[in-house]
């Protein structure tokens, strides 16, 4: 054996495992923190509250109406006699959240809010042509009337709504308004939806397709020029 060699070998101390424990121990608990960090930021944004808004792009799903009314206040559409118009919006709710998410209410464009006390109705109709008009001198014309009709039933979205983790709400937004508050109102344009929640405020914009009225020869109701809370 070459003597250099056997001096090197005679020479070299046995590895210390002692002294390298510290080194190991400290590698580890980096390793887990680093672990533990990532886990926790994971579960931080699988909870953060997440709520998404989509809107309904089938027709007529969109829309403010002027709904039809009986003079005597008889199987009208809901209690709010005195407002001309109704806002009315299908959307989907998503929580993309793993925590639950509660809603209060609903407001639009900062001023109109559907909360749990607001009452829609089942259904509404809309004449937008009438069978008969009048023409000049007294004469009469008869033709072929339209209504249109936005039969909703039970599919309102009715505060205070839970929706579970990662789930889906689907139904319809209402706001009765004024006849003065139409000007309030972008039909087609962008709105905004304020969705007030246990987690705060989300706000979403949203879209009007258009404005629904009545045939402009019925009688208006007298009670639209008042300003009264049912």
């Amino acid at each position: 054996m070459n003597l250099d060699l056997l001096k090197i070998m005679t020479t070299v101390q046995p590895l210390n495992w002692t002294d390298w424990t510290p080194i190991v121990i400290s590698t580890m608990s980096l390793i887990i923190a680093i672990g533990s960090a990532v886990l926790s930021l994971i579960s931080y944004l699988h909870g953060k509250p997440n709520l998404v808004l989509e809107q309904a792009h089938r027709g007529k799903t969109s829309v403010v109406i002027e709904p039809e009314w009986n003079d005597k206040d008889e199987n009208n559409p809901d209690i709010y006699s005195n407002r001309r118009y109704r806002v009315i919006i299908e959307v989907t709710l998503k929580n993309k959240s793993s925590n639950p998410i509660s809603i209060s209410s609903f407001k639009l464009n900062s001023l109109y809010e559907y909360n749990q006390y607001t009452q829609p109705g089942s259904e509404y109709s809309v004449e937008v042509r009438r069978s008969i008009h009048k023409l000049p001198y007294g004469i009469t014309a008869g033709g072929r009337g339209r209504m249109e009709s936005f039969p909703i039933s039970e599919k309102w979205i009715k505060p205070i709504v839970t929706i579970k983790p990662y789930g889906i709400v689907q139904g319809y937004l209402f706001w009765p308004i004024y006849d003065e508050d139409l000007k309030n109102i972008n039909i087609k344009k962008n709105n905004t939806i304020s969705v007030n929640t246990t987690f705060g405020n989300f706000d979403f914009n949203v879209k009007l397709s258009e404005l629904i009225t009545r045939d402009k020869e019925l009688k208006g109701r007298e009670a639209w020029s008042k300003r009264i809370e049912p």
